[in-house]
């Protein structure tokens, strides 16, 4: 958890392995990650979309976006 001078939080949720996969902003709202391998392959911001993140055998990164 993170407080400005206001004393508003952003609070940030690591699972067992340590991978970040939530953070709730001030306003309520949770932006979402999710892991393969410890390797993010997916963050889903507040309002339901969705941005896909697939690496390749070469180390190339694909990016999709749904929205």
């Amino acid at each position: 958890t993170a407080s400005d001078g206001k004393k508003r939080s952003v609070i940030y949720t690591v699972d067992s392995t340590g991978d970040l996969v939530a953070i709730k902003d001030t306003l309520g709202r949770t932006t979402s990650f999710t892991y393969t391998g410890h390797k993010m392959t997916s963050v889903t911001n507040p309002g339901g979309g969705v941005t896909r993140f697939e690496i390749g055998t070469i180390g190339t990164t694909k990016i999709t976006q749904e929205n």
